[in-house]
């Protein structure tokens, strides 16, 4: 990297680039983005790395078949706020990258997809990074099979498997921890119903101490509350009524939380609360490849919580258009369970009062029969 270009990177993107009402100067190709990218050199090539990301707590975080983290110096907010404004200029990105539009997505030259998320989606004084390398493999099917991939590989069928049959008796028998501990353990998309200051977060955060410290979970919260003991955790912050200048577009929706939070390789998403358009966007993230969610909702008992989410899908412009049987078809075979907590009026003590866990009607909800 000669010295023309360095200065050329402290002058645009040095302070300018990295705040509010910056103008990014192009640079002729991607040679600002290649230099910021430098500390990651051992990781980008390596063939085994998929995906790269840089969380809150500013450590490294390299996935290959399980995620490993690394503690590298010269990786900083400043350094990670350069690399995302030569990314907004390199990649013409026409609002570019500031306070009023916090998430930058982007593809670099060897098809490698970044997403980076600023303040205020993100926790102050962070910036979160994540960058997916495209797959350098090419194996015949002959291969996969001597790598045992079609290994107990059996057709597909609308019965109710063994884990749901234990979930299903620990239910019944009322082991409700126990049933809870598992559920989450089993990856169940997982619901909780109640009123205001029932205990809706105090009963996730329990949940959530039972998800495995080897997991990348990330948070979606309009205001911080969700604090987490795993490691690998990025919390992303939305405000629905914070508006860009001169419009009535959100800075950040929950909406546009979800589908940045997809570009991030969660193994875990975490909803603090649903309460709108975006309850849509969590049902297609749960369903496509995302199970074990968490989120809550606001409803007096379970019926009343599923019919709270249709119409909190019919809120949004796509779902307004969707038939109310496809939106309770699609409910009720993305959410496995409903907790409902109360507090009871007289003592004051919060309470599960009830568990809404049926496998049976989303095997024949599948099946094209309407059990829901």
């Amino acid at each position: 990297m000669n010295s023309t270009v360095l200065k050329s990177l402290e002058t645009n993107l040095g302070t300018a680039g990295l705040f509010p009402d910056s103008e990014y100067v192009p640079l002729q190709d991607d040679a600002a983005i290649q230099a910021y990218l430098a500390p990651y050199k051992q990781w980008r090539e390596d063939p085994r790395v998929t995906e790269i990301a840089v969380n809150d707590d500013g450590r490294v975080w390299v996935y290959t078949n399980q995620w490993d983290s690394y503690n590298v110096p010269q990786i900083n907010q400043h350094s990670l706020l350069s690399l995302g404004g030569a990314i907004a200029t390199y990649t013409n990105s026409a609002q570019g990258w500031n306070a009023a539009y916090p998430i930058l997505s982007g593809s670099l030259k060897d098809n490698s997809r970044v997403q980076l998320v600023m303040e205020p989606g993100v926790l102050r004084g962070h910036v979160s990074f994540t960058l997916r390398q495209p797959s350098r493999a090419r194996i015949s099917l002959k291969e996969m099979e001597e790598q045992g991939m079609f290994q107990g590989t059996t057709q597909s069928t609308f019965t109710i498997k063994p884990h749901e049959k234990e979930l299903l008796a620990l239910v019944k028998s009322r082991k409700i921890i126990e049933f809870l501990t598992k559920a989450v353990q089993y990856r169940q998309n997982i619901v909780l119903s109640g009123a205001t200051g029932s205990g809706k977060t105090t009963v996730m955060k329990a949940l959530v101490d039972v998800i495995d410290p080897g997991e990348r979970i990330i948070t979606i919260e309009d205001a911080h509350e969700l604090s987490l003991t795993q490691p690998n955790v990025v919390h992303l912050l939305y405000d629905n009524a914070k508006t860009r200048p001169g419009s009535d577009t959100p800075v950040l929706s929950a909406k546009d939380a979800l589908l940045s939070c997809l570009r991030m390789k969660p193994d875990r998403i975490l909803l603090a609360e649903m309460r709108g358009s975006e309850c849509l966007y969590f049902l297609r993230a749960a369903l496509s490849g995302h199970p074990g969610t968490l989120t809550s909702c606001h409803g007096e008992n379970p019926a009343m919580a599923y019919e709270q989410m249709m119409m909190m899908v019919k809120s949004d412009p796509v779902g307004a258009g969707l038939d109310y049987n496809v939106i309770k078809r699609l409910i009720h075979l993305t959410v496995d369970i409903v907790v409902q907590i109360e507090v009871d009026r007289h003592t004051g003590q919060r309470r599960v009062v009830e568990i809404d866990y049926n496998p049976q009607r989303k095997y024949a909800i599948a099946q094209g029969k309407d059990h829901a």
